[in-house]
C-alpha cells in the first residue's frame, strides 16, 4: 500500500476493505463527515448486513458507530485509493462510488475471510506511530450495517449520507495492516511493490536512456533507503544505525522528516532529471514514478468573478490565472492565507492541495439614500475618500425634508463635507408639513406648504367676471368659512365662494362683423346692437338658438348668461343679356356666390354666335366659372354679316 499523505488527509475518515488473497480496497472521503456517534448498547437481536451477520444491539464489548455528512462539492476532488489509480470525483459521484464499493464487498462469499477497518485520521499522527512504535486507538474493525443516501431538497446537487457500522472493541492490541509494526504480509507486499518500482526505473534507464551512473545511483539509492526504512519499523533507532545519519534524521525527527518527506525527496530527484533524459534516437522520455500525485489549487476570489481551480502535479507550479474582476474594486494579488498577509509566489512547487485568496483594493464606495417615503432607495457610486456633491432632495406626503442622517431614527445629521471611505447608508430626516390647496371652481388657484402648528397665509383675492368674491370655505358647497387664525395640523382644501351680480350676453354674428359682448345686470334687458354686415347677405334679426330660427326680443329680462345668433338672408342678383340684334335672351337670377348658367344661344340672320362679353366693346369674354357677387349685363358677339 502506498504511503498516505498525512498532511492532506489529517481530518478524514478512511475505510479499508480486506479479503484474503486480494489487495485491500481503500476509500477516503474528500470532505470529513459532519457528525459522528459512538454508542455501547446491550446485545438483543441479530441482523444480516452487507458484511455478514451482526447485532442491532450489542454488548459492552462492541461499539455502534454512525457517521453522517454531505457531499456538497461539484468540483472534482481527489479521492484516496491507495495503490490504485487516483480518482478525482464530484460530490455526487464520490458518494455513489462508496455505495458501489460497499455493495461489491458485501456481495462476495466466504464472509469470515473479509475484514473492514475504519480509520479516524484526525485522532492519530502517523509520524508519531512510526517513530514511537506505539499505536493509539484510532481505528476499528467494523461491519457495515447500513449506508443511506438521500438528496437534499433545498440543494439539488447535494447528497446527505448516513453510514452505520458495528465495531468490535475487544481487539485493542491488534494493529491493522496499514499501521502494522511487525513484518506482516502487507508490509512484505509493500516492500515488494517498492522493489518492483525500483526495478522498473532501473530497466527504463538501462534500456532506453544514456544517463550518467551517479544520476542512476542517486535515484536508486533513495528508493532503496525508503524501502529499508519501511521494512525496519520495529525499532526505528536500530534502523537508523543500519541506514546511517540521513536515515537517523528521517525516522527520528517527528516534525517533518517521515516517509512523506522521504518520498518527497525522491520525487524532487525524479522531477529534476525528467526531461534531461535523451534516447539513442533523439527521443525524449520521462521517468515514471508512483510518487507524483495531483493536487488542487483553488482560488477564493473573495466576492470577485469566478476563477477555475487548477490541478497541478506533484512539484509542479500553478499558473497565474487571469485577474478576477469585482465591481468597485481593483485586484491586488493572490495570498496564501485568508487574513491576506502572505503573497503567493507562483513559482512555488506544489506538494499539497492549497487554497489562494484574492485581495482587493477598494476604488468606489456606494452611498445609499433611504428616503423613508415608501420608494426604493437611490444609490451613488463615488471614489473612495471623496465627498457627496449631488445628494437628492426627497419628498414625502405631509413632510418637509431637512437633512440626511447616518441613523434611521435621524438623531445625527451627516456632514456633507465629510470624505466617504466605505459604503454608507443615509436616511432622510423630515419635519411635519401640510398642503393647503385653494380651489377656484374646478382648478387649483394656489397651494401652500405649511409647517405643523403654523398659520395659512391669506392668498391674493381671485377675480371673476360678473361675480363678487365672498371668501374661502372648507366645504365645496361653501357653507363653512375657514378661520385663518387656526393652526395647521393636517392637509386640507379650501374653496372660493362667488356671488353673481351680472350676466354676459354674447352675440354670434355667424360670419358677419363682430358684435361686442354686453354685461347685463341680473333682471335687466340687453341693448339691441347695430346690425352686423356680411358680404352677399342681408341681416334679418337675432335668435336665441344656434340654428337661428327663434327670434329674440330685446325687451326680455336677462337672468343668466345669454348667447344670441345672427340670422341672414342671402342676396340674389339679376343678370341680363343684350343679344346685340339677335333673338331675345331672358334675364337670370343668381344667389350670391353661385355660378351663372350658360343660357341658350341667341340667333341672328346672317351671323354666327361667338360668345358673351362683359363690355359693350365686346373685348372681354365672361367666365361662367366665376361666382356671382353682383348684378350685371352680358353682351353677345357675332361673326359674319358686314362685320
Amino acid at each position: 500500500m502506498a504511503i498516505i499523505n498525512a498532511r492532506f488527509w489529517h481530518k478524514a475518515y478512511m475505510l479499508e476493505f480486506n479479503e484474503e488473497g486480494s489487495d485491500p480496497k481503500i476509500f477516503t472521503f474528500s470532505t470529513p463527515p459532519e457528525s459522528e456517534d459512538l454508542s455501547f448498547p446491550q446485545r438483543v437481536s441479530e441482523t444480516k448486513t452487507y458484511g455478514g451477520v451482526v447485532f442491532d444491539d450489542y454488548g459492552n464489548d462492541s461499539v455502534k458507530i454512525t457517521l453522517s455528512g454531505s457531499t456538497f462539492n461539484e468540483e472534482e476532488k481527489y479521492i484516496y485509493q491507495a495503490s490504485k489509480e487516483q480518482l478525482y470525483l464530484t460530490g455526487e459521484k464520490e458518494i455513489f462510488t462508496l455505495q458501489s464499493l460497499i455493495k461489491d464487498f458485501g456481495g462476495l462469499e466466504k464472509i469470515p475471510k473479509k475484514k473492514v477497518y475504519l480509520y479516524d485520521l484526525s485522532k492519530s499522527s502517523m509520524i508519531d506511530k512510526f517513530i514511537s512504535g506505539k499505536v493509539t486507538k484510532s481505528y476499528w474493525e467494523v461491519k457495515i450495517k447500513d449506508f443511506k443516501i438521500r438528496r437534499a431538497k433545498d440543494k439539488p446537487m447535494t447528497y446527505y449520507y448516513t453510514l452505520e457500522m458495528i465495531a468490535n472493541d475487544s481487539d485493542k492490541d491488534t494493529i491493522p495492516t496499514i499501521l502494522d509494526n511487525d513484518k506482516s504480509s502487507e508490509v512484505k507486499k509493500q516492500s515488494a511493490r517498492i522493489q518492483e518500482k525500483l526495478t522498473e526505473v532501473n530497466e527504463f534507464i538501462d534500456n532506453k536512456v544514456l544517463l550518467s551512473l551517479d544520476v542512476v545511483d542517486t535515484i536508486a539509492n533513495e528508493l532503496i533507503r525508503l524501502k529499508k526504512t519501511y521494512e525496519n519499523l520495529n525499532n526505528p533507532l536500530d534502523t537508523a544505525v543500519k541506514l546511517g545519519g540521513d536515515a537517523l534524521r528521517i525516522v527520528s525527527v517527528a516534525s517533518n522528516t517521515n516517509f512523506y518527506t522521504q518520498a518527497l525527496k525522491i520525487g524532487r530527484l525524479v522531477k529534476k532529471y525528467a526531461g534531461m533524459v535523451t534516447g539513442k534516437k533523439g527521443n525524449d522520455y520521462k521517468i515514471g514514478t508512483n510518487f507524483t500525485e495531483r493536487y488542487t489549487v483553488s482560488f477564493d476570489s473573495n466576492g470577485g468573478s469566478l476563477v477555475p481551480n487548477q490541478v497541478v502535479e506533484f512539484l509542479g507550479t500553478a499558473k497565474r490565472p487571469t485577474d478576477p474582476t469585482r465591481e468597485k474594486y481593483r485586484f491586488d494579488d493572490w495570498y496564501t492565507d485568508d487574513s491576506l498577509e502572505t503573497v503567493f509566489n507562483f513559482n512555488t512547487e506544489i506538494t499539497s492541495s492549497i487554497r489562494l485568496y484574492a485581495k482587493w483594493i477598494r476604488e468606489l464606495v456606494t452611498v445609499t439614500f433611504n428616503a423613508k417615503n415608501g420608494s426604493f432607495p437611490t444609490y451613488q457610486s463615488i471614489p473612495v475618500g471623496s465627498i457627496i456633491e449631488d445628494a437628492p432632495t426627497p419628498t414625502k406626503p405631509d413632510s418637509l425634508f431637512v437633512a440626511w442622517c447616518i441613523d434611521y431614527e435621524c438623531t445625527t445629521e451627516f456632514d456633507m463635507t465629510t470624505p466617504v471611505n466605505e459604503d454608507l447608508t443615509l436616511y432622510a430626516k423630515y419635519i411635519p408639513q401640510y398642503s393647503v390647496n385653494f380651489f377656484d371652481r374646478d382648478a387649483i388657484y394656489e397651494t401652500q406648504l405649511v409647517k405643523e402648528n403654523e398659520l395659512v397665509i391669506y392668498p391674493l383675492t381671485p377675480t371673476r367676471e360678473n361675480y363678487q368674491f365672498e371668501g374661502w370655505y372648507t366645504d365645496e358647497a361653501c357653507t363653512i368659512p375657514y378661520d385663518f387664525s387656526d393652526t395647521v395640523t393636517a392637509s386640507f382644501n379650501l374653496y372660493a365662494k362667488w356671488v353673481q351680480y351680472a350676466n354676459n350676453v354674447v352675440f354670434h354674428s355667424n360670419g358677419g362683423t363682430a358684435v361686442e359682448t354686453q354685461s347685463v345686470l341680473i333682471g335687466q334687458t340687453a341693448t339691441e346692437p347695430t346690425p352686423p354686415t356680411k358680404e352677399g347677405y342681408e341681416f334679418v334679426f337675432w335668435c336665441d338658438d344656434p340654428d337661428a330660427t327663434n327670434e329674440y326680443f330685446f325687451n326680455t329680462p336677462v337672468n343668466s348668461e345669454l348667447h344670441l345668433y345672427a340670422r341672414w338672408n342671402v342676396n340674389v342678383y339679376t343678370i341680363t343679356f343684350n343679344s346685340n340684334g339677335g333673338s331675345a335672351v331672358s334675364a337670370d337670377h343668381v344667389a350670391h356666390g353661385q355660378l351663372l348658367i350658360f343660357p341658350d344661344k341667341p340667333t341672328k340672320s346672317g351671323y354666327v354666335f361667338d360668345k358673351w362679353c362683359t363690355d359693350e366693346e365686346l373685348q372681354n369674354e365672361y367666365d361662367f366659372e366665376t361666382p356671382v357677387t353682383e348684378g350685371f349685363t352680358l353682351y353677345a358677339k357675332w361673326f359674319g354679316g358686314n362685320e
